[in-house]
């Protein structure tokens, strides 16, 4: 990552891939229609077997060293850039009232980054085998992660989910 002075000094990021991501998932063809909903996305994902859709990641060849140890992991943290995504938007597209960007999975996003938990299958080599993606094949990987059960839960307690009723004040 490399970084340069804005407007009001905060830095402009350059990310560079460390892999790509294969899936059997591809875009809708423009002529079918618009872009899926995050909605629509997930269900044509899901199928009849929610979060099983496996997919291959190809970690390049410069980072396969930091692949050391990766299959103690039972699930990883998947951070991709949205390369399919369309322009940024402040209000999600969803039928009903308009929510926010930030309040929803919408890939139409100011920093189209995503971000998936998956399940480890099995590594061989530089490619890991992995159950629960949801992203389009082609996907620029950015990092991996080890998902690590005790201390990724919120440390201040169970959350609400976003669009729930509210938590009294």
């Amino acid at each position: 990552m490399t970084g340069g002075r804005s407007s009001g000094g905060i830095q402009n990021l350059t990310l560079s891939p460390i892999g790509i991501i294969h899936t059997d998932l591809r875009p809708p063809a423009p002529a079918l229609g618009p872009p899926l909903t995050p909605d629509e996305f997930r269900a044509k994902v899901a199928g009849a077997a929610a979060g099983h859709e496996r997919g291959r990641v190809e970690v390049f060849e410069k980072f396969a060293d930091g692949l050391v140890d990766v299959e103690d992991c039972e699930r990883l943290y998947l951070l991709f850039w949205l390369h399919q995504s369309t322009s940024p938007r402040n209000l999600a597209p969803f039928t009903g009232p308009p929510r926010g960007i930030f309040a929803t999975h919408s890939p139409s996003r100011p920093n189209p980054l995503g971000l998936t938990v998956v399940r480890l299958i099995e590594r061989q080599g530089r490619i890991l085998i992995v159950e629960g993606v949801d992203m389009y094949d082609g996907t620029p990987l950015l990092d991996i992660k080890p998902h690590v059960e005790h201390g990724d839960v919120g440390r201040s307690g169970p959350s609400r989910v976003c669009g729930g009723p509210h938590a009294p004040h």
